[in-house]
């Protein structure tokens, strides 16, 4: 991985990011026994539709890929996340900004 690349961990985490597309998601990677289920099977098809390489390993490589061993068979490689400007933002048919 690359400095401006980090591990995204769990199917939440992933598939916010697949959805959000805030982020560029280099690789997708699936444990081989979990990739029959309906929401990884989603997932798969989110990174493909958006070109990203999709992976199945055995828990065993995503173990040593992970830092936290709980992960739920869905890890991801992904740039930094991209932020719009307040220029895009008020281009919008109907921008919304709050201020906290």
């Amino acid at each position: 991985m690359e400095n401006t690349e980090i591990l995204l961990e769990g199917a939440i985490s992933v598939k916010a990011a697949l959805e959000g597309r805030h982020r560029k998601i280099h690789s997708l990677f699936i444990e081989k026994s979990k990739e029959t289920d309906k929401n990884i099977r989603y997932m798969i098809k989110l990174a493909e539709s958006a070109g990203v390489d999709v992976k199945i390993k055995s828990r065993e490589e995503l173990d040593m890929m992970s830092s936290a061993k709980k992960y739920g068979g869905v890890l991801a490689v992904a740039g930094e996340r991209n932020y719009s400007e307040i220029s895009e933002l008020l281009a919008a048919e109907k921008p919304f900004i709050a201020l906290l």
